[in-house]
């Protein structure tokens, strides 16, 4: 445009009047030229530039430096262009026609410019949100990662170190990456300051008037932007980020920190009432649990109370009439349903130990073989009609484990057995052992368990479904028991359907050449 009107030198000054202005300059490459270009840095300098920019049309001043200024407004985007002639021609209408017209298409350039500029620049701040929302989404519980989500915002924003801070928690929590790049104790009193205002704050060191006042929170920065974290409907948080080198922030930079501040503080809102939800419910699945174990408690304890006392009442009233006989078979049911009473006492017990992590395990060398027959004897007792089957394999080793706790899994297996299968159904149990483990099985021909709640029915308390709704009672402690037990001896307990119906109880445990006795940990029942 300089060459087109005879120009000596020209500046284009960009900007609204409310905004600093941005100039370009143009000279030719001689004396008069950087005369010319002199003229017009001192020029935009003057307080008459904001009038110059405000025209609607081209002016022509020779009050400056008594030098011919001539201006070409570029409407609509609060710029000028401004030349000067050296030595001075005058400036004729053709001249300011011509530079008008150049002007508007300038001025039309500088708009397609600023557009595309701010579309390139909403496009980026556009993928930088989308990639951490997506980020955000990914993450199972953003509470609990916050390092890695600063590292990923200081990546996205290309900034050196942040801090996060969240206040609404018993203990404060404080993340900074790098380690210790933001000294917390340095930004504690402005960051109450955001948290209480809910305004951001930004500082910068080239800003500062002098050095002798900059805050310590600025210690090895040149910029450190804080923003607030609305967690709950309240400011309960901070987010700061901070770079070494300038950055020359922007109005734009700071409202798309704003924004990831935003974005951030409802993440964490959101996981936080996730995890409340979750909590409520885990609440109300133990409560329905509480309310069928007590249903089952007072069924379990009010049966065998029951028969013992028509039993003793029985011999009160008829004590001298009763025979023999009767007076053998009383005493028998008294004795039996007591032994009933304080097995279902005795699992209480056992469960409150297990989840205390205080059950002892007493390991002794034991035959498996004698063991499992002394059970089935005893549980023949109680059920004279149950089949039992055993299969042991004759080349057992002696095997280091707790005679009573195991004992007491293969009692509550075969109880299970017996409750829920056939009365003909034969009952089997086989062991043998393999290079490294012991492997039992108990296998009945009962209705099956379903695959979805194969897993559960070692939780305490828990029922089949259609346990819930039919006349069959129990606790369901029986098989949380025997899982915190095998646990305890370092195996496995686990249960599939049988071939042809039923349910086989799978148990693998580590074979141990060592003594080594303890306690039940607490994670044995988890």
């Amino acid at each position: 445009m300089g060459h087109l009107l005879d120009a000596t030198a020209v500046a284009l000054v960009e900007g609204t009047p409310v905004e600093r202005p941005y100039t370009h300059f143009w000279a030719v490459a001689d004396a008069n030229g950087q005369r010319a270009l002199s003229i017009l840095r001192a020029a935009i300098t003057e307080p008459a530039i904001l009038a110059w920019r405000s025209c609607q049309s081209p002016f022509i001043t020779t009050s400056f430096h008594q030098t011919t200024l001539v201006g070409f407004p570029l409407t609509d985007i609060g710029s000028v262009i401004l030349m000067v002639r050296l030595p001075e021609t005058p400036w004729t209408s053709i001249d300011q026609q011509c530079g008008a017209t150049l002007a508007a298409h300038s001025a039309a350039m500088l708009r397609h410019a600023r557009m595309y500029t701010d579309l390139q620049a909403y496009a980026a701040q556009t993928e930088v949100l989308n990639t951490l929302a997506l980020f955000l989404g990914g993450l199972l519980d953003p509470a609990r990662q916050l390092d890695m989500v600063l590292q990923r915002i200081l990546a996205l924003t290309h900034l050196d170190a942040g801090l996060i801070m969240l206040k609404d928690e018993p203990q404060d929590t404080v993340i900074s990456v790098p380690a210790l790049a933001i000294e917390p104790a340095q930004v504690t009193a402005m960051v109450e300051m955001v948290i209480a205002t809910g305004q951001p704050v930004w500082l910068c060191r080239q800003h500062a008037t002098t050095t002798e006042t900059l805050p310590r929170a600025l210690a090895g920065f040149c910029d450190l932007v804080m923003l607030p974290l609305a967690l709950h409907a309240t400011n309960a948080g901070a987010l700061l980020i901070g770079s070494r080198a300038h950055r020359h922030i922007s109005g734009e930079d700071l409202t798309l920190l704003l924004t990831i501040a935003q974005q951030l503080g409802l993440t964490l809102s959101n996981a936080r009432l996730r995890r409340v939800a979750n909590e409520n419910e885990a609440l109300r699945q133990a409560n329905h649990l509480k309310s069928a174990f007590l249903a089952s408690v007072s069924h379990d304890l009010r049966s065998p109370l029951t028969a013992i006392r028509a039993s003793v009442e029985d011999l009160l009233e008829r004590q001298h009439a009763v025979s023999a006989s009767e007076h053998r078979a009383l005493l028998s049911n008294i004795a039996r349903e007591t032994a009933r009473l304080s097995r279902f006492v005795d699992q209480l017990l056992d469960l409150s130990r297990i989840e205390a992590g205080s059950l002892p395990i007493d390991r002794e060398w034991i035959e498996l073989k004698t063991l499992i027959e002394d059970v089935v004897s005893n549980f023949r007792q109680h059920w004279p009609d149950c089949r039992i089957e055993t299969l042991v394999s004759p080349t057992l080793p002696l095997l280091y484990l707790d005679p009573m706790l195991i004992g007491q899994v293969l009692w509550n297996v075969l109880e299970n057995g017996q409750k829920y299968g056939p009365p003909d159904g034969p009952i089997t149990i086989e062991a043998f052992c393999t290079n490294s483990h012991l492997v039992m099985s108990i296998s009945d021909r009962g209705p099956g368990i379903p695959l979805a709640e194969r897993r559960r029915i070692f939780d305490r308390f828990y029922r089949l479904e259609r346990d819930r709704h039919g006349r069959q009672r129990g606790s369901g402690l029986g098989l949380a028991i025997c899982h915190g037990i095998i646990t305890a001896h370092n195996g496995t307990i686990w249960v599939d359907e049988r071939p042809g119906g039923g349910s086989i109880f799978r148990i693998a445990i580590p074979l141990t050449h060592e003594r080594t006795g303890g306690w039940l940990p607490e994670e044995a029942f988890v």
